[in-house]
């Protein structure tokens, strides 16, 4: 790999788990073996550095994202799926690098905002249009008001850490025909379950179907 790209992708994994202003470029240069200088040689300053980091990993989100828009069969996937994945960013990522990217990173966050900008128009807003045409959505569904709704939801930060997952159910089944919720049957889908929540705050640990029975009938 060449050195700069080296250098992108070690940044990268630092500043998604630490925060961007915690990471020093004499981290970044010690952990790959080289100097601070070489990391100058590349990029004039951190914020070169950072805007290169952000600018990556927005492009291999999008793919992932266009790849999962079409592999879907129904605009319902489509919604349910986009919203796991920005959701599994989220998660992995420490909260710290989105706020020191909107206080001291201007062109990084303006990255950002046309990102989801874009993931609105080009997916979101799209896949609900779909849904209402194949009579999985409501007719009367707005596809732009639906995609700030959606915005909403992924920005969103639950106090609990299922409730997210609750809360996109509840968002797709406010968009759903009959037609639509003969198809939408999230809770006998196990991989959302891959662990029983824990809520950290308070020590509670809630079985599946318990999660479900709070929400459900």
């Amino acid at each position: 790999m060449h050195t700069r790209n080296r250098i992108i992708s070690k940044a990268s994994e630092f500043y998604g788990s630490l925060g961007i202003n915690a990471v020093r470029n004499d981290d970044i240069a010690s952990s790959l073996g080289i100097s601070k200088a070489t990391i100058y040689k590349h990029f004039e300053s951190k914020e070169c550095l950072v805007n290169r980091v952000v600018e990556s990993q927005l492009a291999r989100h999008f793919d992932q994202l266009s790849r999962i828009r079409s592999q879907a069969t129904t605009a319902i996937q489509v919604v349910d799926q986009v919203s796991d994945y920005m959701m599994q960013i989220k998660n992995e990522t420490n909260m710290n690098f989105y706020r020191d990217v909107k206080r001291s990173y201007d062109s990084a966050s303006r990255m950002i905002s046309d990102f989801m900008c874009d993931l609105q128009e080009l997916i979101i807003q799209p896949a609900v249009k779909t849904g209402v045409r194949d009579g999985y959505f409501r007719s009367d569904t707005r596809e732009v008001f639906v995609s700030e709704m959606w915005l909403a939801l992924i920005e969103w930060q639950p106090a609990k850490p299922g409730d997210w997952v609750y809360a996109k159910r509840h968002f797709i089944r406010g968009l759903l025909t009959d037609k639509g919720r003969s198809l939408y049957h999230p809770v006998n889908r196990p991989e959302e379950w891959a662990s029983v929540m824990i809520d950290k705050k308070n020590g509670q640990e809630y079985a599946h179907d318990e999660c479900d029975s709070r929400y459900y009938d």
